[in-house]
């Protein structure tokens, strides 16, 4: 087993290595939290910013401009407990992504989620939570000797819901599903809802309904591939399908995590495809510009600009529909039978329009899995 996971991590290592431009060692680099002070709760992920200052851009050769992202791989982040003094160190084997911030290639930018980790106990790797227990832990990042960021202090206070949260996440593969979306089952499927039902308003419970949401929409995509059919289904009142109903329900909770899980792009993305079947379409185009104004590199921001211009041409298309006169109180003279007449064409083209409006947000996206 081990001789397995050594020869996948390295053929992800090669495949990095070979799509993504690295940092190189001799740059002077630094990482900077923002901010640099932050109280959690016992048990709650800690979702933060990170900035990448380099001493010169990372050019791509074809176009000679500095890449729109790429990995930066080596760096550890180093835990001590302030009251302890006991330091550990949590290690990222995959580095870690950057997204560029400005047009002189200098300053990149990320978010990451620090929860449980992988760090060196008793000569081996074990997976374990990076606050242990509540109390005050200073974390920065390093490589080798060398210190790369600034020092973030963060101050975990005792809570109650933190620790049921925990007691029910009692197994490993619970936490991958969690995390990452594998080791998805039945199992930890139910361990998950009874966490989004027990620990409501916690920042796990909203981190579990958004991988609830995208595993229930991906059983939705296979059940339903198109959308078209759905939406007149839902308009019908016929869409009696369970993982539509939840999928829709745990997406809406998880627009509520925090900005900085990348989790939470994809969810939000999901949920503007569902709000396009129940003809929610102001909320639908409400979520796209979050989408393009906070996750532009994206998969799904990048697809929030198309979606952005289409949602707005059926919602104007929708106006006009509605403004349509009513035939029973037009039916009583020529000049209203005409008008109606008019409007009747008007209305015609514009269920046209919504239709072909609404095929081609589904045309334009490309069908994720959740990662």
């Amino acid at each position: 087993m081990r001789c397995y996971r050594f020869i996948l991590k390295f053929i992800l290592f090669a495949v990095i290595v070979f799509t993504y431009e690295t940092v190189s060692a001799d740059c002077e680099r630094q990482i900077l939290f923002e901010p640099n002070n932050l109280v959690i709760e016992y048990g709650a992920p800690l979702g933060i910013t990170l900035k990448l200052m380099l001493c010169e851009p990372s050019i791509f050769p074809p176009t000679g401009k500095p890449r729109q992202a790429f990995r930066f791989q080596g760096p550890s982040l180093q835990v001590k407990d302030v009251n302890t003094g006991k330091t550990t160190v949590f290690h990222y084997d995959m580095g870690l992504k950057f997204y560029l911030e400005n047009f002189e290639g200098l300053k990149y930018k990320t978010n990451l989620v620090i929860w449980f980790g992988e760090a060196w106990e008793n000569r081996e790797v074990a997976k374990r939570i990076v606050f242990d227990k509540p109390g005050t832990y200073s974390l920065s990042f390093c490589m080798k000797d060398r210190t790369l960021s600034n020092t973030l202090i963060v101050k975990v206070k005792d809570s109650p819901s933190g620790k049921k949260a925990l007691s029910i996440l009692k197994e490993p593969n619970d936490i991958t599903f969690l995390t990452t979306g594998l080791c998805e089952s039945p199992d930890t499927i139910s361990t998950l809802e009874e966490l989004v039902k027990r620990c409501q308003g916690t920042v796990l419970a909203k981190w579990a309904a958004a991988r609830l949401g995208l595993t229930y929409f991906e059983e939705f995509q296979r059940r339903q591939p198109s959308f078209k059919k759905a939406a007149e289904l839902y308009k019908q009142g016929r869409l009696e399908d369970g993982s539509f109903k939840a999928a829709y329900s745990y997406l809406r909770q998880a627009t509520e995590l925090p900005d900085e899980f990348p989790i939470r792009s994809e969810a939000l993305g999901e949920l503007v495809e569902l709000l396009c079947v129940t003809g929610e379409l102001d909320d639908a185009l409400k979520l796209s510009g979050e989408l393009v104004n906070k996750y532009p590199h994206t998969e799904h921001g990048k697809k929030a600009r198309l979606w952005e211009k289409e949602l707005a041409e059926l919602g104007q298309a929708e106006q006009i529909r509605q403004a349509a006169p009513d035939p029973n109180k037009l039916a009583g003279n020529n000049e209203g039978r005409g008008n109606w007449q008019r409007w009747l064409v008007l209305a015609g083209a514009v269920g046209v329009a919504i239709a072909a409006g609404v095929v081609l947000v589904v045309l334009l996206r490309k069908k994720p899995r959740a990662k």
